[in-house]
């Protein structure tokens, strides 16, 4: 029996903004490195556009990727929202962290919200970083934050290294 994924039901997007609404404690960091390495830069599992959104504000052109289709609909609706300038600096689109495959490369690549957290075993995260540098111009960036939750959405975590 497959195991059941909250985060692609269709409601979860919303719970997700509610849950982080108000929460901007990464952003200025985020944003700060983005202007420092300036576009295009690539947020690996964006969700609903939280912080590619705040990003694009500040000029720089952002690429956000995400597996959860309902994750990019509620971060493209953001989107049409915000003004011509900020919409022409983002677009999202739908992959796998593990094996994503994009016709370009980035000057920076962010993982926020501890979002390493969702690859569970030592090769899918070999495979992320793989994938990632792939993307990454020489010199570029690579930043991540990583605190260690208790538990996920729907299931305990335990050691990565199994």
């Amino acid at each position: 029996m497959p195991e059941y994924d909250v985060y692609e039901h269709a409601d979860f997007a919303k719970f997700y903004d509610w849950m982080y609404e108000g929460f901007d404690a990464d952003i200025a960091w985020y944003r700060n490195l983005a202007q420092q390495f300036g576009s295009p830069l690539l947020e690996v599992a964006c969700g609903t556009g939280r912080v590619a959104i705040a990003i694009a504000r500040s000029g720089v052109q952002v690429v956000g990727l995400d597996l959860s289709e309902s994750m990019l609909a509620l971060a493209r609706r953001k989107m049409a929202a915000e003004p011509e300038r900020v919409q022409n600096a983002l677009s999202f689109v739908q992959g796998d962290m593990e094996h994503f495959q994009l016709e370009q490369v980035f000057k920076g690549i962010i993982i926020p919200n501890s979002s390493l957290f969702h690859l569970h075993t030592s090769g899918a995260l070999t495979s992320c970083v793989a994938c990632l540098f792939t993307h990454l111009e020489p010199g570029g960036m690579l930043a991540f934050d990583c605190v260690a939750p208790y538990r996920m959405a729907n299931e305990e975590v335990g050691p990565l290294w199994n």
